[in-house]
């Protein structure tokens, strides 16, 4: 599995380079390895992901990945030529202008290139300590169970990797077990009385369009979001007998 980063400058230093990718890995594609990672955030929308996945692996990949290189001192440039032309990556490639960025700066950019709005900001990026809190505040979902943070195989492209005070990381790759998904979801082993909650814990779509979705593909009756549909749903779940839509 491969995923994407902004790491270090040239002189191996965490600021004082040049502008732009001196050296081919300051903005990288690299395998994934155990930092460790304690979270994951993953938007609950596939194509979403897929547009953050696909964005960071254009952004690292030659010739792009000159433009961008890593500078804690300087991680916001990247933001201000990503913001200059409206987050339109087209625009940002052809542009052509040296910039600088960190590894939560380069994350939160990738994402407003994809779209995500809700992570706009006026001065300076989040950085690893906030980006649950502010990611989470987006729409993200938090995961923290040892399946996603420890291995590989319940990744999906797109999920962000987050180890708070430290690093993160863009997953570009879906692992085995996300790309052999049952018809079923997986067994909910959690103490939430909430199916919304229930889901979210388990890095699924809780909208209510998506829940409607579930309830539609497992009973006859309509979803109107009653508390008793909204149990029968969760009962399954815990069973591990809820079907996908």
């Amino acid at each position: 599995m491969r995923i994407c980063h902004a790491s270090i400058d040239e002189n191996k230093n965490i600021s004082g380079g040049q502008a732009g990718n001196q050296t081919g890995k300051e903005v990288c594609i690299r395998k994934w390895y155990n930092k460790p990672w304690t979270i994951v955030l993953r938007h609950p929308d596939r194509q979403v992901r897929e547009r953050i996945a696909t964005i960071a692996e254009t952004l690292a990949s030659p010739p792009y990945n000159s433009l961008i290189g890593y500078d804690q001192n300087q991680r916001n440039t990247l933001h201000k030529v990503a913001q200059s032309v409206k987050y339109d990556l087209l625009e940002f490639i052809n542009a052509h202008e040296m910039c600088e960025t960190d590894c939560s700066a380069f994350v939160t950019c990738v994402c407003l290139f994809a779209g995500l709005k809700k992570l706009e900001y006026d001065t300076n990026a989040p950085t690893t300590s906030t980006m649950k809190s502010v990611f989470k505040a987006a729409g993200f979902n938090v995961l923290t169970d040892a399946k996603y943070v420890s291995g590989t195989d319940n990744l999906s492209k797109g999920d962000i990797l987050l180890k708070p005070n430290a690093h993160t990381a863009i997953v570009l790759d879906d692992g085995k077990a996300y790309g052999n998904e049952s018809a079923y979801f997986p067994r909910y082993h959690g103490a939430s009385h909430s199916i919304a909650d229930a889901l979210k814990e388990m890095g699924i779509d809780n909208s209510q369009k998506y829940r409607a979705k579930i309830y539609a593909a497992n009973f006859p009756d309509k979803y109107t979001r009653s508390f008793d549909q909204n149990v029968k749903m969760l009962d399954k779940l815990k069973q591990g007998i809820l079907k996908r839509p």
